[in-house]
């Protein structure tokens, strides 16, 4: 009878520690469900808020630069070759021997990615560089960064060196890499700074000029 009794005992106290045990693990699982969750909700709060100062930024940079001509005689550009730069000529000639440029502004300092997946994007848009001229000007200190990262993006548009702060745009001092269209009036417009975190907006922005165009 005894061993009946401590049978049962064992049986109920075996029970009793299952359901501890299960009810541990299911407050750890939704202890777990809800951190991931704010977690989630955390990470969709940070990504509306970088998407809004982005798009505030480029409202800002297109109010601040829209249909301005500008003046480009004092620029030198430089072609780079065997590593030093070897004049070209002036910036303001280049651009009046072109109907219409989408011109990059890399700086070294900027957003490596952002350049490159404008560089991807604008490739892949075939329409685009079939009736508009790309044309890069750089900035770089160490010519051995340039030939890696023109090795890395595969260019194979024009390059040319141009001193950071050269031109004449508020967004030239700053860190961000930047695109804008400009032809022979000098009148540089479509200003945009690529952001990687938004592709969607790259291809957007390259769509819209090549319907303009």
């Amino acid at each position: 009878m005894k061993k009946i009794v401590d049978s049962a005992t064992f049986f109920l106290l075996a029970i009793f520690a299952i359901g501890i045990i299960s009810s541990f693990i299911m407050m750890n699982k939704s202890r777990n469900s809800a951190e991931e969750n704010i977690s989630q909700l955390r990470d969709s709060i940070g990504r509306v808020y970088a998407e809004n100062h982005y798009m505030g930024q480029l409202l800002s940079l297109n109010y601040s630069e829209r249909n301005r001509k500008n003046e480009f005689e004092t620029i030198d550009a430089f072609r780079i070759e065997d590593g030093k730069k070897a004049p070209y000529k002036k910036l303001v000639s280049l651009f009046k021997d072109s109907q219409k440029l989408l011109v990059i502004r890399y700086t070294e300092i900027g957003c490596n990615a952002c350049t490159d997946i404008t560089i991807k994007s604008i490739r892949e848009n075939k329409e685009l560089t079939k009736t508009l001229n790309i044309l890069i000007l750089v900035d770089f200190t160490n010519n051995d960064a340039y030939l890696k990262w023109k090795k890395i993006s595969e260019i194979d548009y024009p390059v040319l060196w141009v001193k950071k702060g050269d031109l004449p745009f508020e967004i030239e001092k700053q860190s961000s890499s930047y695109l804008f269209t400009i032809d022979s009036s000098l009148v540089a417009t479509h200003f945009f700074i690529p952001n990687s975190m938004f592709p969607v907006y790259i291809r957007q922005y390259l769509q819209s000029i090549e319907s303009k165009l």
